[in-house]
């Protein structure tokens, strides 16, 4: 009898001693949809901690928000509650709501799942509206593709990331904003330079757009410019999973293996009176976790703006014509 007495005192450091660290994925029902839903977990300094993000799809565009989560053991259960909101990109900003949510963890079976009931409630005390359902998540491997991990280690805010790392990623970092000049050369078609090495992090492996001369070139959108100069804009289109891409002005790079994501890869291209005709191409470096290749590239040439979606795989480039306005 006293053994039992122990063991049910027990109990709930035994249910944290499990391993509930790591990386959750799955979804919650809400309204008829299933939302996706991911938790990160680790051990903090005061017990369990992590973030947790929404991800729902519009227009084509994949919409995130990640919070910060509060989580305690009791009894049997894993209480999670909402924090603050450290990232999101969404389309159209939401109601400010709080989720939380009471789940029972799986041992018995061989993938390890996350089960329960979750509530919002409207941070707002005169909205009375809220959803409730259920939540499932299933433990992901430790190496397992994940976009809130992806952001997490690009806002700096996993456990690992020791301070002098962050210091030495930020000293090598290159400017948000950079700035192609173009020559003009006889014939007037217009090449721009060669990055210089000194815009170059480090030195990389492979020469970027190794193969662009065997890579078919298609034309997937033109674009007419009437000013001295555009603005390039490219982010992932959809699930960031490491698409990477360079970009090429009339075959010369102004873009050396850049990574899609959430943040834009920005840049000014400035052209000189003459220059009627450009070609901007985009050579995908890898396919990313799942294939193809995709981007979004926003065009800008002052109030005209312009958003074009492209798709390259290792046979074939997408690329846009620049033309001058007349």
């Amino acid at each position: 009898m006293k053994k039992i007495i122990i063991i049910v005192l027990l109990f709930p450091f035994l249910i944290k001693a499990q391993d509930l660290s790591g990386t959750w994925k799955g979804f919650f029902e809400a309204a008829g949809n299933n939302i996706q839903y991911e938790l990160y977990i680790h051990e903090g300094l005061d017990g369990l901690e992590g973030y947790a993000m929404t991800s729902i799809v519009i227009d084509g565009i994949e919409n995130i928000g990640i919070k910060e989560i509060a989580l305690k053991i009791k009894k049997d259960k894993l209480n999670l509650e909402d924090g603050e909101l450290v990232f999101n990109n969404f389309s159209n900003p939401g109601k400010k709501v709080m989720l939380t949510a009471v789940l029972s963890y799986d041992n018995k079976s061989i993938a390890k799942n996350l089960e329960g009931t979750y509530r919002t409630r409207s941070l707002d005390l005169r909205d009375k509206s809220y959803y409730s359902g259920k939540i499932f998540l299933s433990k992901q491997k430790e190496n397992a593709p994940s976009i809130l991990i992806a952001k997490l280690t690009e806002m700096k805010l996993l456990p690992w990331q020791e301070k002098n790392l962050v210091a030495l990623n930020e000293k090598n970092k290159l400017p948000k904003t950079t700035e192609v000049k173009v020559i003009v050369h006889k014939n007037k078609e217009a090449v721009s330079p060669a990055l210089n090495n000194n815009n170059i992090n480090s030195p990389a492996p492979s020469a970027p757009a190794a193969l662009f001369m065997s890579r078919k070139t298609e034309i997937v959108s033109t674009y007419q410019f009437l000013g001295d100069s555009i603005e390039i804009n490219f982010y992932d289109n959809g699930t960031i999973d490491g698409d990477t891409i360079s970009v090429l002005l009339n075959q010369e790079i102004i873009i050396s293996k850049k990574r899609l994501g959430l943040e834009p890869i920005h840049q000014i291209i400035r052209i000189p009176q003459g220059s009627d005709s450009l070609l901007l191409t985009m050579y995908a470096e890898n396919l990313g976790i799942y294939p193809p290749n995709t981007g979004i590239l926003i065009i800008q040439d002052g109030k005209s703006r312009n958003e074009i979606r492209f798709t390259g795989n290792l046979e074939k480039s997408a690329a846009v014509l620049l033309r001058r306005k007349k």
